[in-house]
């Protein structure tokens, strides 16, 4: 048996039990650890340990992508999971998920057929069973509870997103992906939003896609080589008032308590810095996308493991 199958053994076994055994040597078919294990019997402790009842790391596995799909389908059946029932996958990101993964497991303490999981410190994980018709209405529904409940119990904000329905457990990974995607849009481009459908993400999702060149290229062209137009506070609350608004002057001139000439005067203003009058509709555009890619850009360079293309 050569090293490296049996460090990969050891170190799937470590993985799934949170122990942390080291190879000290390899002598034909036995394998010194602390002490000396046939490899063989260390792939058999490793099966009985995914085997023995741990829902988690079952699950685990299926949304890291380390199971295959004749392994899924052969240790849900050990585990007496139905392969065949929708589910969704609901992430639940907030400060401490030590404490809120209590306060989601009272919410759904009286269904059996929910599993919940910590995936990190700020995140826990809902495999959420789905029955009836109006799957998005009751994912929607939850995530609001699970939103609501934290902010009341841990007076504590919290984020909620999910992906779409997976009709078997393989697919769970990509309802995983999904929500994932949901979170990170969320968090780049919609600050206040507390519950994040990967299904209703609208322009978000599609910028999160592009490729980085691609947006350096349009912020050049729109913003010049700055890459960037140099916005106020001020300005940037009459910008997206204004996008609130659908573009309507007297409705957003009262909401932020001005004259409506007054209004107008500023948007003249922010015409003169940005070759923008944003009460035309394509300029607005143009302008609401500038700034999202702008927010995403940024987004990458302040966190180097995101996606870069």
């Amino acid at each position: 048996m050569k090293k490296s199958e049996a460090q990969k053994a050891l170190e799937n076994l470590n993985k799934y039990t949170g122990a942390e055994l080291k190879v000290t040597g390899v002598k034909g078919q036995m394998l010194s650890v602390d002490g000396t294990i046939p490899v063989e019997v260390l792939e058999a402790l490793l099966d009985r340990v995914k085997n023995s009842g741990s829902r988690d790391n079952f699950y685990k596995g299926i949304l890291s992508g380390e199971l295959s799909e004749s392994e899924i389908r052969r240790y849900a059946e050990k585990l007496g999971i139905d392969n065949d029932v929708r589910r969704s996958v609901i992430l639940i990101e907030q400060g401490s998920a030590s404490l809120s993964i209590e306060v989601v497991r009272q919410i759904f303490s009286d269904e059996d057929e929910n599993d919940i999981m910590l995936i990190n410190d700020d995140t826990i994980a809902l495999i959420r069973t789905v029955t009836g018709k109006k799957e998005s209405e009751q994912l929607r529904n939850d995530a609001e509870k699970i939103v609501s409940t934290i902010n009341t119990e841990l007076m504590e904000k919290a984020r909620v997103a999910y992906g779409r329905c997976a009709a078997s457990l393989p697919a769970l990974r990509e309802s995983y992906t999904e929500a994932r995607t949901a979170m990170e849009v969320a968090e780049i481009f919609y600050d206040e939003m507390s519950v994040a459908s990967f299904a209703e993400l609208g322009i978000g999702r599609l910028i999160r896609e592009l490729p980085i060149s691609l947006c350096e290229l349009f912020l050049e062209e729109v913003c010049g080589e700055k890459k960037r137009f140099k916005l106020g506070e001020e300005e940037l609350q009459m910008i997206n008032k204004f996008f609130e608004e659908s573009l309507n002057i007297s409705e957003t001139a009262r909401d932020l308590y001005l004259h409506r000439n007054t209004l107008v005067y500023h948007l003249e203003k922010l015409e003169k810095k940005t070759g923008l009058d944003i009460r035309n509709f394509d300029d607005a555009l143009t302008l609401k996308i500038t700034l999202m890619v702008g927010q995403y850009l940024d987004y990458i360079e302040s966190h180097p493991g995101s996606r870069r293309n």
